[in-house]
């Protein structure tokens, strides 16, 4: 979402940034991806902003439909377009023909009479128009900076907030995160509004809605430790049964060095037994460094575990590697030993020469095992 610079929900590497199984193309199917390109980056959160369970529409909250006049007719009827799509159980649109006309529309008339059509179409009466409302705010500020942001993010943070708030349906809620997802909290003063918000919120029915909003706290890179308040709900986001939120919760933690203490332990527990995301609390103890220092055997023996079982010829595909480039970082930290370079190096051989490993899968484990043995990529 963020084009100057990109504001990736992890520090993950180009193996796994956006492969938060953020959802695929709103006509299409869940899956992940591994770009940062503003293609995958758009059609993931845009998909998202699909959510809403038809079931429960009826359950919905209902808001007073804005005037007629408050949205600029074109922008209307395409909003409207998509009143008759489809969800499945889990909120994800089925299929939707109005989603492209939409985007192409929102894209081509960046203005305030838009932004003020998105923004009342929040408080729309119909779950389907507030999931377009959201996806026509994301369209709305792809592609555009902080920077440029700034004079008109912080209304979008007043508007939606509130409106994730007083929403019913899961689904919707999820939606309308996307419409803040990765815009900057800070930069115009609306992270202690988000951090009211998120607890406010039930990780066990939200996760996916919490998800979106937690990443307005941090960005790919940051300096400084993420906010005070979202730092002490970590360790709960991090038991959350959403996937998606406990990757943001190991995301902070691998920012939080003053919380190592409590952290690095939670990180080395997923690495053991998240079977979805402990490839994400690799990289936070990898960004953590020397901090966790007391968890490095048990999280080498993890990972020792882990390669020993992709490699085995019956292993089933969750037992594959998810993202390698975690352990490329893993093994080139200054922190491993040579003993501990050379056993990772051996099992990757393993995996390399698997009779049931991919093609692609070897050359990654062959860079792998190159990596941890200091050769240099040819």
């Amino acid at each position: 979402m963020h084009a100057f610079p990109p504001r990736a929900r992890l520090p993950l590497p180009s193996s796994l940034v956006l492969a938060v199984a953020l959802i695929a193309p709103a006509c299409g199917e869940t899956a992940p991806t591994s770009s940062t390109s503003s293609a995958a980056t758009s059609a993931a959160a845009r998909s998202s902003a699909s959510a809403s369970a038809s079931a429960s529409s009826s359950t919905s909250a209902a808001v007073a439909r804005p005037p007629a006049g408050s949205v600029p007719a074109e922008l209307r009827a395409k909003l409207d377009a998509g009143a008759s799509c489809k969800w499945n159980e889990e909120g994800l649109m089925q299929a939707c023909a109005a989603d492209e006309p939409l985007k192409s529309y929102v894209e081509s008339n960046r203005s305030p009479a838009t932004l003020e059509g998105c923004l009342s179409a929040v408080s729309d009466e119909a779950p389907a128009i507030r999931v377009m409302a959201a996806a026509c705010l994301y369209d709305y500020y792809f592609g555009i900076s902080d920077l440029d942001a700034k004079p008109t993010a912080g209304k979008v943070f007043e508007v939606v907030l509130p409106a994730i708030e007083r929403e019913t349906s899961p689904g919707v809620r999820a939606a309308l995160g996307t419409a803040i997802w990765q815009r900057d909290a800070a930069s115009v003063g609306k992270t202690d509004a988000v951090i009211s918000t998120l607890q406010k919120l039930d990780p066990a029915k939200d996760g996916r809605a919490m998800s979106f909003l937690v990443a307005s706290l941090y960005h790919f890179g940051m300096t400084e430790e993420p906010p005070k308040g979202v730092l002490d709900l970590a360790a709960g986001y991090a038991a959350s049964p959403s996937a998606s939120l406990r990757q943001d919760a190991y995301a902070l933690m691998g920012y939080a060095p003053t919380r190592a203490e409590v952290f690095c332990p939670l990180l080395r527990r997923a690495v053991e037994q998240d079977a979805e995301k402990w490839t994400d609390a690799l990289s936070a103890l990898n960004g953590l460094g020397k901090a966790c220092e007391k968890e490095a055997e048990a999280v080498h023996a993890a990972i020792l575990g882990r390669l020993e079982r992709a490699a085995d010829p019956a292993h089933q595909s969750a037992d594959e590697i998810s993202s390698w480039g975690e352990l490329r970082s893993y093994v080139g930290s200054d922190l491993r030993t040579p003993a501990q370079r050379d056993a990772v190096a051996k099992a990757a051989d393993k995996i390399a020469k698997g009779t049931k490993t991919s093609a692609s899968h070897k050359k990654y484990a062959t860079s792998l095992a190159d990596d941890a043995r200091g050769k240099k990529a040819k």
